[in-house]
């Protein structure tokens, strides 16, 4: 029987100079151009938010000093579409879920819209909020303005809420202001403009969806433009989702959009039920 030749281990011979130095630079300019991709982006996006906070500035007149618009409260971008929406038509009522920096640029902008000859009737001003620190603090702020009279702003704690797939939501308490906002406002077919900006994602999975439910319940034969920020995050594309499947099985009329933006937004627009079609697009 021949023997078996054993060979020695040879360990693995390092890579060439050349080849090393390759990868290595390689390596290098895939991180620099990543690099630079995210340093135009902040770049724009900075760019974008400057000149978004100086349009805030110029629509506001510079009566007084904005609030602070980083972090948590609504991007200056955003803040411009909605004082848009509302240069654009008359709104008999203002909803917002969550309150903060949006609450005072939306009441100043309001104050603004009510003076003058060719001043538009002022829409009712409602805010919910459930944290009373941050109440109080949306309080004071409208108060420096001289604008805590003209925004009906509640504590609304959290409160169980059963959607219609039998999930139960920690949203707002806040069916009976609904309810008394609805019958207030003196309109067959009134026109609301929402933002939804709360509560926190931190409070459980699709946090803000009930917020459409309880608007179509309250104001059943409204024309509803819905603003939901914060839609970059998975969480809140999910529930622009449910809204939408939920408007088709009621046969309701809509339209949307999505905002590129800091955050991002999702707009809603829903039609009078007197104009609701049988199969929405």
């Amino acid at each position: 029987m021949p023997r078996k030749t054993i060979r020695p281990h040879r360990p693995k011979r390092p890579p060439k100079p050349e080849r090393a130095y390759r990868t290595l630079l390689a390596e290098q300019r895939q991180q620099l151009d990543a690099l630079r991709q995210t340093l135009k982006t902040e770049m724009t996006n900075a760019t974008r938010q400057l000149e978004a906070y100086v349009n805030l500035v110029h629509m506001l007149s510079g009566h007084s000093p904005l609030p602070s618009m980083h972090g948590w409260p609504v991007s200056p971008d955003l803040a411009v579409l909605l004082l848009q929406q509302l240069q654009g038509a008359p709104y008999d009522l203002v909803l917002e879920f969550g309150s903060g920096s949006s609450t005072v640029l939306l009441a100043q902008y309001l104050q603004q819209q009510g003076q003058g000859c060719d001043a538009l009737p002022r829409a009712r001003q409602l805010a919910f909020e459930h944290l009373e620190a941050f109440q109080a603090q949306t309080l004071r702020q409208l108060h420096q303005r001289g604008l805590a009279a003209s925004v009906a702003l509640f504590c609304a704690p959290l409160v169980p809420y059963v959607g219609a797939n039998g999930t139960t939501y920690p949203y707002y308490d806040c069916v009976a202001a609904l309810s008394a906002a609805a019958l207030a406002v003196n309109a067959l077919h009134p026109r609301v403009l929402v933002l939804v900006d709360g509560p926190p994602s931190a409070t459980g999975l699709h946090a803000r969806y009930p917020a459409l439910p309880l608007l179509l319940q309250a104001f059943p034969a409204a024309q509803l433009d819905v603003w939901l920020d914060d839609y970059i995050r998975r969480d809140e594309q999910e529930i622009a989702e449910m809204w939408q499947q939920e408007l088709r099985l009621l046969g309701r009329r809509f339209s949307c959009q999505v905002h590129r933006l800091e955050k991002d937004a999702f707009h809603l627009r829903i039609e009078p039920i007197e104009e609701s079609a049988d199969n929405a697009p």
